[in-house]
This record gives C-alpha cells, structure tokens and sequence, in this order.
C-alpha cells in the first residue's frame, strides 16, 4: 500500500547532523524539529538515528495525550526500563515504589513490596482524602530520580523521539522541565520533539531548533524515483503531483493512492476535494474499514486519506465506533479508557462526553494529576448547561464537585463557590449535599484568606441539619454525620472554643468506634484521628496529641504525611531523636517530600549538624525551587560561615519567589554590610520595615547602621521600637551603648541591669556593665 512507504528524507541528514552538534556543544536538553504534519519528521528522524547511534536504545513514542494518555511520549521508556529493573535489580523497583506505584497504578502489583496507603486501598465512595495539589511535581521528580539511576546502574544511553510533541500532557510537559532544570539526565537521555508547531518558550530555550520544509522540485523528483517498481509517470504528472501536493511527502502518498484507484491528478481539484473523490471510489466497505481501523487505533494517525475520512463520516457511525472502542477498552482494563481518552472526547454531544469522561475524571484526580485534569475538563466546567445535568446523583455531577474541591484548595474559592451553592439550590435533595456543604465550611474556615468563620459555622451546621434530614436511615448515617461533626469541630478550634472541639472530635471516635469497629471505613477513621490530633496540638496537649497521631499512623501506617506531623509535634517538644525518627520514616514513604526535608533541615539545624541541615535544605530546593524557606535558610547558615556571597545568591532567590519576604531583606542588608555595600543594606532594612513593620530585628539592625552614622536620635527612636517589638537582650545592650556614647551612663547601666534581671547573665553583658560601672567611678 502506498500510504505505508517510508517518509524518510536523506536530504535532510546533514541539517540534522549540524544540530545534533549544536544540541551537543551547547549542552541543550532537546532538539526540537518543527514541520507541518506529513513533511516526514518521523521517519527521518527514525532512519537517521538508526544510522547514527547503532549502540543506543533508540525508542520511538507518540505524545499525542488524548490518543496514548497522560504520560504519553514518555510511557515507552518508562515502561521499558521498569520491565527490565524488575527482572534484574528488583530491590531497584522497591526502592522507587513510592512514586511509581502512585503515578502509574496500573503497573502489575508483583512489582511493589509495600501496601499502598489507605488513599488508594479505600473503596471509591470513600476517598474523601484527595492528595494536594503541590502532589504530582513529588511523583515526577520520584520517577526522574528513578530514570537517573536507572541509567546509572545499566550504563545505557537512551534516544527518544517524541512525535506529536504539541499535543503532550501538562503532565508530561511538568515532566520535561523538571528533566530540564534539573539537568543530571540529559547526557543519557537524548530527547527529540516533534513539532508541527512552536512549542512553549520555556522549552523553545532549552533546545537547538531545526525547522523541516516541504520538499523542494529537485528534491520531490528524486523521491518520486525511489517508488517501487511499477509506478512510472511523466514529467507533466511529477510536476503536478508535486503542485497538488505541495511537496508535502503524506499528501504525495495520498495522491498516488488516489490515482491507484483511477483518479488522476487534476489542477481544478483541491487537495481535499481529490480525497473526498478517492474515498467515493474506493467504495463504503473500504471507507467503514478504514475509520474503523483509524478509531481502533485511538486516532493517532496522521495519514491524511484517514484523517479527511474520519472528517466526513456521518457522525452517528463514527460515535457508535467510539462508544465500542470505549467498551471494549474498559472490558480489557479499569484504566484503558483513562490512557485513550480520545474516544469519550469524540462523542456526539459535551453531556454525552461528559459522561464518559467522568470515571477518568476520578482516575486523575486520585492521582493527583490536576494540571492534566484542569485541562481536559475546564471547557466541561464552565458550561452553565452541564452544570445542571440531572440529577445531582451522578458521576458527571461529581466531576463539577471534584473539580470545586481541588479549586477551593488553590485558594480559587471565587471559582469554586458560585458552582457549590448552584448545586446546593439546583439539588437541595442530592446525596452528594453533605460534600458540598463540607466544602463550604472548609472554604470559608480554612482557605480563603482571610477567613470567615461564621460563614464556615453557618454552613457546617447547615450540613449536620441536612444530614438528619436525608440519610437519616441511611446504613452510612453515622460515617456521614461524624465526618461533617469533625468539620465542625476544626471550626469550633479556630474559633477557640477548644473543649466543644475535642468533645466533638472524641465522641465522633468513640461512635465509629463501637458502630463500625476498626476495619470499616478505614481512610475515613485515620482522618477523624488525625484531625482529632491536630486539635489537640492546637491547645498544647502534647501527650493527647501524640498518642492521636500514634493511633492514625496505626491506622493507615504508609501515609508518610502522617509521620511528618508526628515528627514536627515532638520536635515543638524538644523530643528531637524520636522527631528525626519520623522525619526519616517520612521522607522513606512518600515520593521526594521537600516539607520533611525541611522540617528535618530545622531540626539538623538547631542540633548544629549544619552540613546535614544544608543537604536537606538543598535538596527542598532541588525538588521545589520556590521553596522560600529552604532558600531563606541557607541564607542564613551560609551568613554565619562567611560565606557572604553564597548568602546573598541564596536570599536573592528568596526574594525572586517571595519578592514581599520582610526577613528575606533583613537578612539581605546584613550581608550588604558584610560587603560594605551600605546603601543597599540601608535600602534593604527600610525596605523589610515598610513590608512588616513588626519586625523587630529590622529595627535593631537598622538602629546599628544609624549609631555608626552618628545618627544618634534615629538610633533610640529604632532600638526602642525593636525593644516594644520584641525583648532581647541584644537590643538591651545596643541602647545601652548609645547611651554610653552619648554620656548617660546611668542610663546605659539602667538598661544593662534590666536585661540582665529578665534574661539572665552573659559573658558580654558581664562585660559591659563592668566597663560603665568603672568610668561611673572615675
């Protein structure tokens, strides 16, 4: 058949040989080869790299998301190197379960040696627990730090070409800059990107760009001389083709198949008129055959006698074929139709859609794959009509309720709101209203800033009063009314009415306790514990709070989240060995978790094992470049080991993602003195000031600059609004050098007896107050 002739185009080789140096020599991540469809990047690209790299893995992927899923361009490699480290290192796959086991759950389970947590063990109409939206970026520097080893172990170098490069995955695309950032990968994993268009800037950046054009006359004649024996034609007709095709190789293959079935060029024709008289000639059977093999194929194909096919087939028939295509894909496996999404977007109708859509809707969602999600179902979103399909029991309505829960923790509640009380007024009725009446409780008393606590009380006792009223005699009436009570109850904590908290919290326990035992509902009872535990914490019951959180760790024993919380709890109690325990028994659970490392970083830190703080502040950076605090950190420690200019590169990423941190700046104008650059330490100061005029420390270090400016009543004026702020003893002795300076002895020895009455003796304030008692006596 003529459309399965090679694309290749040898003409090409030498532009192809010239960026692969530049990619090379300029350290690039990608080579990115723009070109219509069909002017052969594919085959090209495969020919060339067969020729070129003969001992590399060379694999070949097509980034078509809605045809191959959402990691579609890099599933093959993926999938081909955990087949081969299961058969050959599987303590490899163990060690990297945490991510692999989340990101892709279709994996076979004999890969894994650990449960998963109770967020993907609990049955679908429990799965109150969603992973945060921060979640995904943790599960793809996992699989990235799972490639590098890889590779590391077996010694292979990796080429990859991505075709239809344009229709990645946001998933994938998040993929692809961490591999850029983080640059450790890209010497053995060679990434090549397809495109029919410009890709985004960012990735523009990070490749060596080589643009393919269609094929010139000198260039069409010589391929028009490689067909097989058999097709000969005349000059008259070669030029022709090459009009009618424009020099674009699949459309020349798609004329020459025309003019096997007797349809000869025709300058009148346009090119899709000539596809649409081929496609009558080769009759209905051919036709349904090849849609049919075109949808069974999930769409991917470029072919442009399919594609133009596929356009003009009645819509029923190609509907009917989707709908089979989906059936038959979910017959096969759970997750079939979530990596070929392409036939529920292909139905006749957005309700319809929508419908079919919905279970991959959930599938995303308990993975935590939000950018992907947002995307395929944002046009669903905003469609008033969808919004109130009936009958607000659905699994179409629950996408809109999902998709409301994630906004609301985006802190997007303009977004989210206006959907949640539309669905409350449109399905008052529903079995679905206590979710939405949780969420408004949850939106108005823990993510909006500020907060509203008595609308989040207005409709968590809204909620208490509907769920009387309609699963009163529900078998789940006592599961639903303690979730909805534990909401109330984190209300009542924030509104400090701490005792009716905890009694909520403890009766809810005692009753799910007795009525369902400790098997039933599990994810839901490990939440109602652990909430319960933060309750506690927030009124100083450490002993209370620990063995709460002790009994959910229990409960659901690899949640990592959980020992994470236990750890920064005894850490607030000074009980820093059995902290450092649970950070590491977090950090070992989930995928690369930069809070833990965080967390234990200020722990390393205040145990002065700096080297060990500074890998764990490090690596946060590494897994979230934002990360403020881990920058903000470094900062400071680097400050301390006069290392002033790494100190100054760490806050200015501080204040580059937090360009409104007041302590970023303070700390900033202590490294400009260091520098002896004191009119941007002085800026600097002023600065901090005007963005947190609470910050005590700003004063007292701005006060210092005024003293040795010999601005003596700028001096007071900022050490005593330092000391109001906040009482130190620095800032004691800092006024009462002033006041030395400027003769008030008995000022400066007031200030100095002071501090020493509130915090004690030091070897320095000993010391001063000496030198001030001695020149009182001479």
């Amino acid at each position: 058949m003529i459309n399965n002739l090679s694309r290749a185009r040898e003409a090409l080789y030498a532009a192809l040989d010239s960026a692969w140096e530049l990619v090379e020599e300029q350290d690039k991540t990608y080579l990115c080869i723009y070109g219509e469809s069909g002017v052969g990047k594919k085959d090209t690209l495969k020919q060339w790299m067969e020729e070129k790299f003969t001992q590399d893995t060379l694999i070949h992927s097509d980034g078509k998301c809605s045809s191959h899923g959402y990691f579609a361009g890099l599933d093959v490699l993926i999938h081909s190197i955990l087949k081969e480290m299961y058969e050959t290192h599987p303590e490899f796959i163990h060690k990297h379960e945490q991510s692999l086991k989340r990101l892709f759950p279709y994996l076979p389970a004999n890969y894994f040696a650990l449960d998963k947590d109770l967020t993907n063990l609990a049955s679908p109409d429990e799965r109150t627990r969603f992973y945060h939206h921060e979640y995904q970026e943790k599960l793809l520097h996992g699989v990235y730090e799972c490639l590098l080893e890889a590779v590391s172990i077996t010694g292979r170098q990796f080429k990859i070409i991505i075709h239809h490069a344009n229709e990645l995955s946001q998933t994938v695309k998040t993929f692809l800059r961490i591999f850029h950032r983080r640059n450790q990968l890209s010497k053995s994993v060679r990434i090549v990107l397809l495109c029919d268009q410009p890709l985004d800037p960012d990735m523009e950046e990070a490749a060596v760009i080589l643009s393919f054009q269609r094929m010139t006359r000198d260039e069409f004649r010589y391929s028009i001389g490689r067909l097989p024996q058999g097709i000969t034609m005349s000059s008259k007709q070669i030029d022709l083709l090459y009009e009618a095709s424009g020099g674009n190789m699949a459309k020349l293959y798609a004329l020459l198949d025309g003019m096997a079935t007797g349809l000869d060029v025709n300058p009148y024709l346009p090119f899709h008129t000539y596809l649409d008289f081929c496609l009558q000639l080769k009759g209905e059977k051919s036709r349904y055959r090849l849609l049919k093999a075109f949808i069974e194929g999930n769409c991917a194909s470029d072919d442009p006698m399919a594609l133009r096919n596929y356009a003009t087939y009645h819509p029923e028939t190609r509907a009917r074929l989707h709908r089979e295509q989906i059936k038959k894909l979910h017959d096969g496996s759970s997750w079939g139709n979530l990596l070929h999404p392409v036939h529920a977007l292909s139905l006749l109708t957005q309700a319809e859609q929508l419908e079919a859509l919905a279970p991959l809707s959930i599938q995303l969602q308990e993975i935590g794959l939000y950018d992907t999600w947002f995307d395929m179902f944002s046009p669903y979103y905003t469609s008033s009509h969808l919004r109130v399909l009936p009958d607000g029991e659905q699994p179409y309505n629950s996408v809109f309720i999902r998709m409301s829960f994630i906004l609301y923790s985006l802190g997007l509640s303009r977004l989210s709101i206006p959907y949640l009380e539309l669905f409350y007024h449109q399905f008052p009725e529903s079995h679905a209203v206590p979710m939405i009446l949780y969420s408004q409780s949850m939106t108005y008393g823990r993510y909006q800033i500020p907060v509203d606590l008595p609308k989040a009380e207005y409709y968590a006792l809204l909620n208490l009063e509907k769920i009387d009223q309609l699963f009163f005699n529900h078998p789940k009436y006592d599961y639903i009314m303690v979730f909805a009570e534990n909401a109330l109850a984190y209300i009542r904590a924030r509104q400090g009415r701490f005792e009716e908290a905890i009694e909520l919290c403890t009766k809810g326990l005692a009753r799910m306790d007795e009525i369902y035992g400790n098997e039933k509902y599990a994810l839901h009872q490990s939440i109602l514990v652990y909430n319960t535990g933060q309750v506690y914490e927030l009124v100083g019951d450490f002993d209370k709070a620990y063995e709460t959180y002790k009994h959910a760790i229990a409960l659901d024993p690899n949640y990592g989240e959980y020992y994470n919380d236990m750890a920064n709890l005894l850490k607030k109690a000074g009980k820093f060995e059995d902290a450092l325990a649970y950070y590491d028994k977090a950090i070992e659970l989930c995928p690369p978790y930069y809070e833990a490392h965080i967390n234990r970083g200020d722990l390393y830190e205040k145990l002065g094992r700096i080297a060990e703080a500074e890998a764990d502040y490090q690596r946060a950076l590494i897994l979230k470049p934002d990360t403020a605090i881990a920058s903000l950190g470094l900062g400071v420690m680097y400050y301390l080991e006069g290392r002033y200019a790494e100190s100054l590169e760490m806050l200015n990423h501080t204040l580059y993602h937090q360009p409104k941190e007041a302590q970023a700046y303070n700390n900033r104008a202590l490294v400009f003195q260091e520098l002896d650059r004191l009119q941007e330490a002085a800026q600097d100061l002023d600065h901090a000031i005007l963005l947190n005029p609470k910050l005590s420390e700003a004063y007292n270090n701005r006060a210092i600059m005024y003293f040795h400016d010999e601005r003596y009543e700028d001096c007071r004026k900022d050490l005593e609004c330092s000391l109001e702020l906040q009482k130190d003893p620095d800032i004691y002795m800092n006024l009462s050098m002033l006041y030395r300076k400027q003769g008030q002895l008995n000022e400066a020895l007031e200030q100095l007896r002071t501090a020493r009455e509130n915090f004690g003796s030091s070897e320095a304030l000993n010391h001063l107050l000496l030198e001030i008692e001695e020149e009182l006596v001479s």
